[in-house]
């Protein structure tokens, strides 16, 4: 009653309600300070979740008739206030509400209006952001026939096309493959420098291998070979100026690349698509294999040389050969460590992106490889020593676990190498899988059998001794 009594009137509602921080009693009402809207934009969303229901009793078809007389009397203007976020048509996109936005759309309402949005530096967020924010394929669906292609294509103050809002909000699969069919970028970076594609590789999958897939256009098939079309852009281009790929920010603002996120976080379902297959092949090509082949026969020359010199005679010609091969191997392992870390500083390069990343996804293996660096040549040197009289020949039992353990954490240390190898990778693959899930069942069957263990032990040790008679011995 007291809304017609308003309509009937003549007030205007072309006003926003200032903030109310505390009630009539004086306490404080957090919840009142959500409501700086217009009365019209109160009755287009009376229930926003988080704050006080309005209209209660109130049905839909009541209310979506109380804001056409609104409108139609002339109290309230569709479009009022024109830069303000909390408008009555961002909050009919906001809440999913086709049929009020069909109404307010009817009276006026610029759809392709821009308004201003938290803090960000000017008022560049559209409706389409607004029903992107939550997820409502429903109201961009009504947009699509009513306003321009581009209104969907647009960037708010952040840089964020709805579909970069969509990610960080609702992440609804439906609603961003509609928004591909809209035409939005998915892999435009935005201010932060987060792209849709890294924002699904972290969060929607799904997304991520649509998105992958579309970088791909199957031709025909030669030889036996498929022969596709592909597009890096947004995946390694464009280069950075020293010919590294694309960089990008991880939810964490850590710089780091596309395929450092799939690594990251485990989207091996990823690598499969055409574009990332062909990625992957052209670096093995062009250098990673020759890397790989180098560093491979390198670690094995230090491996065999270690080998060589804990098992050989000091002295022996066996001995001097092992030994120049183990500590040649290592000096160029160390060589190479040192140049890095010169070329940028030791502050910086702990602090490099590169490193970081590598920690991030190697971190065990990186820590074993820096034990071997500090250990493989205390073997050699310790025998060598104690030939010379530099040392007490009883240091030398001492070594022999230090080299036992070396080489069994060596041996293991080239399963990674050996993991690389197209025919040996996937078995080797299966058995760490396999002796997971078997160390998976001892830890069980150990926990149930200890729990049996005591359960069969409690009775012997708190049954009750036999009662003895007296004793009737001379």
């Amino acid at each position: 009653p007291a809304i017609r009594r308003s309509l009937a009137s003549g007030e205007s509602w072309d006003f926003v309600f200032p903030p109310a921080p505390y009630a009539a009693d004086g306490s404080r009402v957090m919840q009142l300070e959500g409501r700086c809207r217009s009365p019209l934009a109160l009755l287009v969303r009376p229930d926003e979740g988080n704050l006080v229901r309005l209209l209660p009793g109130v049905s839909q078809a009541e209310r979506l008739a109380l804001i056409e007389e609104a409108l139609s009397s002339g109290a309230a203007d569709a479009n009022y206030p024109r830069w303000y976020w909390s408008s009555p048509g961002a909050h009919a996109c906001f809440e999913g509400d086709v049929e009020a936005l069909s109404l307010l759309h009817r009276f006026g309402l610029n759809l392709e209006q821009k308004v201003e949005w938290l803090l960000q530096p000017s008022p560049s967020f559209t409706y389409a952001h607004a029903a992107a924010f939550n997820g409502n394929a429903n109201v961009l669906t009504f947009m699509r026939q009513r306003v321009r292609p581009s209104v969907f294509l647009a960037a708010d103050g952040d840089g964020s096309n709805p579909l970069h809002t969509l990610m960080e909000s609702s992440r609804n699969l439906q609603t961003a493959e509609l928004l591909l069919e809209l035409g939005v970028d998915g892999y435009c970076k935005n201010g932060a420098g987060r792209s849709a594609l890294s924002m699904s590789i972290e969060k929607l999958p799904a997304l991520a291998a649509r998105l992958l897939d579309a970088k791909s256009r199957f031709e025909y098939r030669w030889w036996g070979n498929d022969l596709f079309w592909f597009s890096f852009d947004g995946i390694v281009l464009p280069c950075t100026h020293d010919g590294r790929a694309m960089p990008i920010f991880d939810g964490a603002n850590r710089s780091t690349t596309v395929e450092q996120l799939i690594v990251r976080h485990d989207r091996r379902e990823l690598l499969t698509t055409p574009v990332m297959r062909f990625v992957l092949e052209r670096k093995w090509d062009y250098f990673a294999a020759a890397i790989y082949q180098r560093r491979f026969a390198q670690y094995m020359l230090m491996v065999g040389g270690l080998l060589g010199a804990t098992v050989s005679d000091v002295g022996s010609a066996a001995f001097a050969a092992s030994c120049a091969a183990c500590v040649g191997s290592w000096g160029a392992f160390v060589l190479q460590a040192s140049r890095e870390v010169a070329a940028l500083g030791p502050a910086n390069y702990l602090r490099s992106p590169r490193v970081l990343a590598e920690w991030r996804v190697r971190r065990l293996l990186n820590a074993l490889d820096s034990v071997h660096l500090l250990l493989v040549p205390l073997v050699p040197a310790v025998k060598a020593c104690v030939a010379a009289g530099a040392l007490d020949p009883s240091l030398r039992p001492a070594v022999a676990p230090v080299a036992a353990a070396l080489q069994l954490s060596l041996a293991l240390r080239a399963l990674q190498y050996v993991a690389l190898n197209r025919s040996l990778g996937p078995l080797l693959v299966i058995i760490v899988e396999m002796f997971g899930d078997i160390l998976s069942f001892v830890g069980l069957y150990a926990f149930i059998l200890l729990g049996l263990c005591r359960r069969a032990c409690t009775p012997l040790a708190t049954s009750p001794r036999p009662a003895r008679g007296p004793d009737t011995s001379p």
